[in-house]
């Protein structure tokens, strides 16, 4: 009996450690993101949602877009130019979003969007912010698609 109660102890504390709060997985987003971010570009994480905006000079407030995480369904990352030929990375977040336009003041809602970090970002890098941010959408109920079905 004592060998047993000691071994669900063991489990316990060796599954428990490694296991971060809502608070520690946006934290360590924030903190790891910020080096790569786009200098026209606000990525902000808070408990319940991701918010990405950009200041452009043609638009009186900012383009903002904001998705809760448990709205999220699927991450990804990828590599594109954008029209000047600046190539940069993208961090693909599928779900249900809001889209705020700076333009005409317009609430819609979309199917997804991009975060546009600096193509210099580690590869590593990129892949731990997208597994923070899962972790962060399943820690706020999100019901993530399973990427290995097929």
């Amino acid at each position: 009996m004592k060998k047993l109660i000691l071994l669900c102890l063991l489990s316990l504390v060796a599954f428990g450690l490694k296991a971060q709060t809502l608070e520690q997985t946006t934290e360590f987003i924030e903190t790891t993101i910020a080096p790569y971010s786009v200098g026209d570009t606000y990525i902000s994480f808070h408990p319940d949602s991701i918010k990405y905006s950009n200041n452009t000079t043609t638009h009186r407030q900012p383009n903002i877009q904001s998705i809760k995480y448990n709205n999220i369904k699927s991450i990804t990352h990828s590599k594109d130019k954008i029209g000047d030929g600046t190539e940069y990375i993208w961090i693909d977040i599928v779900g249900r979003v809001t889209f705020f336009s700076g333009y005409d003041n317009t609430y819609t809602n979309q199917t997804h969007f991009s975060i546009r970090i600096n193509d210099n970002t580690p590869i590593p890098i990129v892949e731990k912010l997208i597994k923070a941010i899962k972790h962060a959408a399943e820690l706020q109920g999100a019901k993530l698609v399973n990427e290995n079905m097929f």
